[in-house]
């Protein structure tokens, strides 16, 4: 109402408006359009960034794309924890978790240059 009374914003409408009312709920026009808008909005920015950041994948060194790979569960493969990582190469989980680490600060280095 108050931006309804102000001449200057007469038509201007509010996300949060209230445009429809029953008994338990009220629902305005921010509940219709930000559910699908955010849905569609954040899938395209998850696909834009894995875009991005794998066309710098090629910088990291085999051991590190593989495990980026498996504990992400990259190009349809299954995710896997650390320690499961470690056993499959005969190291430890820490050490897993250090190259692990590393890949992602190389990686994030390379993102935003």
């Amino acid at each position: 109402m108050a931006l309804r009374s102000n001449q200057k914003h007469a038509q201007t409408v509010s996300l949060n408006e209230t445009i429809q009312r029953d008994s338990d709920d009220s629902l305005s026009l921010m509940d219709c359009i930000s559910k699908d808008e955010d849905d569609i909005i954040d899938t395209f920015m998850k696909k834009e960034n894995i875009e991005k950041m794998m066309a710098h994948f090629k910088i990291l060194d085999q051991r590190e794309q593989d495990i980026l790979i498996k504990r992400y569960g990259l190009f349809n493969h299954e995710e896997m924890t650390q320690k499961a990582i470690a056993l499959q190469y005969n190291i430890s989980r820490s050490y897993v978790s250090r190259i692990e680490k590393r890949a992602i600060i190389q990686l994030c280095k390379a993102f935003y240059q």
